[in-house]
């Protein structure tokens, strides 16, 4: 697992030169996770092909991992899934990497989330690793199936919450919480049932007041 850990870092700090990233958080109505991390890096110094490489050598699952190039970039895609919460922390190769200073809480109707983007790099991992992540452009997405109570991100989008960090932008706050018991689509077909309720009601009248008058 370190080493797997390291190669990623790899990735990200050693080839990142003039690097745009998103790193995007699926939470899904179970409550597992799904994370799915696009980069896009400078297409210089063969980084295709030390990048299928280090995925190669690593025996990482050819379905979690996707690097395709133009003549300008390498593009790489992967994704992972984890059963919860306690998983994608502990098991997640870039969390720990992103993010520091965590608050985590579950009660029996809501989850809150808090914590700083971390763009550091602890020297203690590898000497011979630089010290920031080189990233010119990072988007940070979080999509929730549920009712979302609040949160600070940059852009709302319906169940989506961005937050966008430009170079050297580090220790930037981010939180949100959601009632996971209380989807949008649950409200959603509350006010259909009370809509259809209403028709059919007036419907009744109507047609009750018409009998009346032998209409």
């Amino acid at each position: 697992m370190k080493k797997i850990r390291i190669i990623v870092l790899f990735l990200f700090v050693i080839m990142l030169t003039g690097c745009k990233g998103e790193y995007n958080l699926i939470i899904n109505k179970d409550l597992s996770l799904s994370e799915n991390v696009k980069l896009s890096i400078d297409n210089k110094d063969g980084i295709y092909e030390k990048t299928m490489k280090l995925f190669e050598d690593n025996n990482i699952d050819d379905s979690m991992y996707n690097v395709t190039q133009t003549e300008e970039y390498v593009n790489i895609q992967y994704k992972e899934d984890f059963r919860n919460f306690e998983d994608y922390f502990i098991n997640s190769k870039f969390y720990s990497r992103l993010f520091t200073d965590e608050n985590y809480n579950k009660d029996n109707k809501s989850i809150s989330y808090s914590s700083i983007t971390n763009l550091k790099l602890d020297d203690s991992d590898n000497s011979d690793l630089n010290n920031s992540f080189n990233i010119t452009d990072l988007k940070i997405k979080v999509d929730i199936p549920f009712s979302i109570k609040n949160n600070n991100a940059d852009k709302v989008e319906k169940n989506s919450l961005t937050w966008i960090l430009k170079k050297n932008d580090s220790n930037k706050r981010i939180n949100f919480t959601f009632d996971y018991l209380k989807s949008n689509n649950l409200y959603l077909l509350i006010i259909i049932i009370c809509l259809a309720i209403l028709i059919s009601s007036a419907s009744i009248i109507i047609r009750n007041y018409l009998k009346e008058r032998g209409i």
